[in-house]
């Protein structure tokens, strides 16, 4: 009779429970006895002799003679399986990591697939028609999508069944054992072929960010006909803003300004702009000259009259 333990189901990467055990006692290292390709490995030959060609452990394991096979029975009785898990969340280097858990009730289990379920039964992985001598694999995934400002958050756990893989590698464990008796060495080869479990955890955390809504109502406003002074007046007086948030405000914020791609030419149209108003001002002034001497030409003309009357 052979007794499991908690060694013999903790595997690499999740847990494995035997169906079936294959045994091959007391192989010795040598050229084996073939009947075919077939008893001497992947890629061996058998040759005319009888023998395997190359050196290998004899009498080979996949020799069914030599080979016993054991079944476990009443592998569905009272066999359970205790889960607990956590989940932590990096935040900020100045604040605290945020870690959550499987809530673990002291003498009672909740079993899957009920809520909060902290066990599993395993008839529940065992189907109808399933062949425990091939095995099967399963995915026990814990998925966390929790709000960090809350104290508590309960994972949803499934379970499924991997039915595209390779089964064949995916439900077996090999395993040996190698001593020495009268100076020979010999081996004992193990091949469990079950079912193995493979827990997931995964989550995704969200919070609130005060600053960050700010600053997305912020981009809005932009799109405004009034954005830059709304959100001059946001940046600059909401208190609850970080003073990095409002320093990186100033250097990255953007106002319109003229368009100078063409300065020569606009510097050139104000020139000639700027000749032709000369133009008109002397213009001017020449016209108001001349009215002038007309005037004084004509005042004299009438004094020169009024003197000659006098003189008469």
């Amino acid at each position: 009779m052979r007794v499991f333990d908690q060694g013999d189901y903790a595997r690499e990467e999740g847990l494995f429970i035997a169906t079936e055990i294959q045994v091959t006692e007391r192989q010795v290292l040598g050229e084996c006895e073939c009947e075919g390709d077939w008893e001497c490995g992947e890629g061996g030959k058998c040759l005319e002799s009888g023998y395997c060609e190359g050196l290998g452990w004899c009498p080979s394991n996949l020799n069914e003679k030599a080979t016993k096979k054991y079944t476990i029975v009443n592998i569905t009785q009272e066999l359970q399986i205790e889960y607990f898990n956590v989940i932590q969340f990096g935040t900020d280097k100045d604040e605290e990591d945020i870690i959550y858990q499987t809530y673990k009730r002291p003498n009672e289990n909740i079993y899957y697939p009920e809520a909060f379920s902290n066990a599993l039964n395993i008839t529940s992985l065992i189907e109808p028609g399933l062949n425990l001598s091939k095995g099967a694999l399963f995915n026990l995934d814990f998925e966390y999508t929790c709000n960090l400002q809350e104290p508590f958050c309960d994972p949803y756990i499934t379970l499924t069944k991997y039915s595209s893989l390779n089964e064949e590698h995916a439900t077996f464990i090999e395993d040996s054992v190698t001593y020495y008796t009268n100076g020979t060495q010999y081996r004992d080869y193990y091949r469990y072929t079950g079912i193995r479990l493979l827990p997931t955890v995964r989550g995704e955390g969200k919070r609130l960010s005060i600053p960050a809504v700010i600053l997305q109502v912020s981009s809005a406003l932009a799109l405004l006909s009034i954005a830059t002074t709304i959100s001059d007046v946001i940046m600059l007086n909401l208190p609850m803003l970080p003073e990095e948030h409002r320093r990186l405000y100033f250097a990255y914020k953007c106002e319109n300004s003229e368009d100078f791609t063409n300065l020569q030419e606009k510097i050139n149209l104000i020139k000639t702009e700027q000749q032709k108003r000369l133009k008109k001002i002397k213009r001017g002034e020449e016209g108001e000259t001349g009215k002038k001497g007309q005037k004084r030409l004509k005042l004299q003309v009438d004094r020169d009259s009024y003197d000659a009357n006098k003189q008469k």
